[in-house]
């Protein structure tokens, strides 16, 4: 009898044992993970989903007009155009527009000494494209190409450059108008948050159609008119130098 309740007994203990193990105290539990917060992004990982340019200077080569003489000269120019750009990760597409006009345009035409032509000059130049910023730094450099339409239109009037009759005066107007092609070089500098300076250069092919139009100023006011198809190069050393606003920060 003695002997059973002391089997009685070792048994109801290494039950009451085994219920006490599984027990575990929750307040006691550790792990050997910790809560890291989300790091903030610096200025130079933060994404926007759109950036404003404004070209504030630039010096290019526009389309010459008739046998324009001076056709290598590089035009300057100030605040005379605006890009939108839709940003991709490191890619980003773009729509850009800008407008030359002088009213007080001169060159010499056929010869040094031949024509003189005063006048004034319009250029539009509306473009889409693409740039692939290479790298996210203080200092990005990028490539890109853009397709587009330019439009240029010339009138004025021309006179004899020297003493040498070398032709009737006459009232000039041209217009030419041309699919562009064009590749983009440039840098970026991302020097405070939101605001971006960009340097590009590039080279524009155009496939040109121009309307050439002179009347004289003779007893028989005589008028002629000319057309052409040609392909102009057109190279752009420092096509912007722009300011550029950036905005609609990612999550």
């Amino acid at each position: 009898m003695i002997l059973n309740k002391i089997y009685l007994v070792v048994a109801l203990s290494i039950i009451s044992f085994s219920l006490q193990a599984q027990i575990v105290r929750i307040d006691t539990l550790t792990t050997k993970y910790e809560y890291a917060p989300a790091r903030r992004k610096s200025i130079l990982e933060t994404e926007y989903k759109y950036t404003l340019v404004l070209k504030a200077i630039g010096s290019q080569q526009y389309p010459k007009h008739f046998n324009q003489l001076n056709s290598g000269d590089f035009i300057q120019t100030t605040l005379n155009g605006l890009m939108f750009k839709f940003n991709d990760n490191q890619i980003s597409y773009r729509l850009s527009g800008d407008y030359y006009h002088d009213n007080d345009f001169s060159f010499k035409n056929e010869c040094s000494d031949c024509e003189v032509v005063n006048g004034k000059v319009s250029n539009l130049s509306l473009k889409v494209g693409f740039e692939k910023t290479l790298n996210i730094s203080t200092i990005q450099p990028y490539f890109g190409f853009d397709i587009g339409f330019n439009n240029s239109k010339f009138d004025g009037d021309a006179t004899n450059a020297g003493n040498i009759s070398f032709t009737t005066p006459y009232h000039a107007n041209s217009e030419k108008t041309s699919g562009v092609l064009g590749p983009v070089l440039g840098i970026k500098f991302n020097l405070v948050k939101h605001l971006t300076f960009g340097v590009e250069s590039g080279l524009d092919f155009l496939f040109t159609y121009e309307k050439q139009e002179k009347n004289y100023n003779d007893a028989q006011r005589s008028r002629t008119f000319k057309e052409n198809k040609k392909v102009d190069i057109l190279l752009k050393p420092l096509a912007i130098f722009s300011l550029q606003y950036n905005f609609g920060e990612e999550d």
